[in-house]
């Protein structure tokens, strides 16, 4: 695994390990913690999947620009998004990021 980063909408430096090949699947860890507690999970799937284990924005080695929005987090993802545009996409991750990414994906990509 190798970590690296991406730059969200209002500059919050958003850090992630890529492990494995394949289709690419995004997890995104709760709040109590960081990328490493997901690391299990990532190993078991980067024998099918490129593995993108984000570290949340104000976690692990993610930056954290206040105030804090979900929208922020909806951005973070969107960030990583041309990193995957040449793979089928998956994800995993926390049903309050999944309820306000679904509708914020009607405007992509943006204009």
């Amino acid at each position: 695994m190798s970590m690296r980063s991406v730059r969200s909408k209002d500059g919050t430096s958003i850090a992630f390990d890529q492990s494995g090949q394949g289709p690419a699947l995004v997890i995104v860890g709760g709040v109590l913690g960081d990328h490493h507690q997901q690391a299990g999970l990532a190993a078991l799937l980067a024998d099918q999947f490129t593995v993108y284990n984000i570290d949340r924005r104000g976690h692990g080695a993610s930056g954290y620009t206040p105030p804090y929005a979900i929208e922020r987090e909806v951005e973070d993802l969107d960030a990583l998004l041309p990193r995957l545009v040449a793979r089928r996409m998956s994800m995993a991750r926390p049903i309050q990021v999944c309820c306000a990414w679904k509708p914020q994906r009607a405007a992509w990509p943006p204009r």
